[in-house]
């Protein structure tokens, strides 16, 4: 949405439009978030003919592909969706489109079970399942292992102090 409304914006600001001025972040929410007070100027602004007013639709229809209740309807709307999508001539959405189409099969299989292994990817990111597997074989003493890193709240891993044994 971001490289769209940049396009936008590029095409109004040479003619003295401001047409797009304050609106960079309006357009990313969903429908039901705008706010009562910036309704009327977004209903204004979706109604001319702008690349971000497609791009947003696009955006938004997508949303309603979570509402399909079986595989066969899901699949069916994601390729209505692609099919309108990829002739929209905005390279952001169809750069989105095709990723998505590449991994149908996985958002499927997500709006199946419901499960992901972004925890197991979590702690392979930070580094700590080696000093598990470490701390589990023995190579590492347990306590040595906790006071040496910790994890920030930014989930960067640090290292800590470590005390002297007397």
């Amino acid at each position: 949405m971001g490289s769209v409304y940049r396009g936008d914006e590029s095409l109004c600001a040479p003619g003295g439009e401001q047409t797009l001025k304050g609106t960079k972040y309006l357009w990313l929410w969903s429908e039901e978030h705008i706010p009562p007070w910036r309704r009327e100027e977004f209903d204004a602004l979706r109604d001319q003919d702008l690349r971000i007013c497609r791009a947003w639709a696009i955006k938004e229809n997508l949303r309603h592909l979570w509402e399909a209740r079986a595989i066969a309807e899901m699949r069916a709307y994601f390729t209505r969706w692609y099919d309108w999508a990829v002739p929209s001539r905005l390279e952001p959405i169809i750069k989105a489109a095709k990723t998505l189409k590449r991994h149908l099969a996985n958002i499927i299989t997500y709006a199946q079970h419901r499960i992901t292994h972004a925890l197991g990817e979590n702690i392979n990111a930070r580094g700590n399942f080696k000093s598990i597997q470490l701390r589990e074989t023995n190579h590492i003493p347990f306590e040595i292992t906790l006071k040496s890193s910790s994890v920030s709240c930014s989930g960067q891993l640090q290292k800590g102090r470590r005390r002297r044994q007397n």
